[in-house]
């Protein structure tokens, strides 16, 4: 890092498709839907990032420490809501209504919802459960790059006290 590479930060997907387009990127790491239209755009894809990084979270919840002291219930109910979401998305039964769902609030097309859907669906984690070792990963890298020049433990971040029964 600021040798070899120059790493900025571009926001979420959509900011780092932007990036790309505009020439103020030349590698960037796209997820679901975003790479599609990269791909459509005729952006080269280098790796696969599920495949790449096997325990990489590819989303997280995040919540603040008032919130999670003030009014538990809130989060207890939240992680339970998470959690049956998750198990109904990966029950093939209901494959069928997942897609529709992706098609109608992700205005996506019937191909991409399900590429989208096959995509995401090995990375979902049961009752909505993290995985911590990529949660480190995470940590350790973004430390490699001198973005983070602190230290950061992942007990600092992570709070599994939260998860559905």
């Amino acid at each position: 890092p600021n040798k070899d590479v120059r790493i900025i930060n571009s926001g979420e997907n959509a900011g780092r498709l932007q990036a790309l387009q505009q020439g103020q990127a030349a590698v960037t790491i796209l997820s679901q839907p975003t790479d599609l239209k990269a791909d459509e755009m005729g952006f080269k894809r280098l790796a696969v990032m599920r495949d790449e990084l096997k325990t990489y979270n590819h989303n997280m919840i995040a919540a603040n420490g008032d919130l999670i002291k003030n009014t538990p219930e809130v989060v207890y109910a939240f992680m339970a809501a998470e959690a049956e979401a998750v198990a109904f998305i990966k029950e093939k039964a209901n494959r069928e209504e997942v897609i529709k769902i992706a098609m109608e609030e992700l205005e996506m097309n019937r191909a991409d919802a399900e590429k989208s859907l096959d995509f995401v669906l090995p990375a979902l984690p049961d009752k909505g459960k993290m995985n911590v070792e990529g949660v480190k990963w995470a940590i350790d890298t973004v430390k490699e790059t001198g973005a983070l020049n602190k230290e950061l433990s992942v007990e600092k971040v992570v709070d599994e006290r939260f998860y559905a029964k």
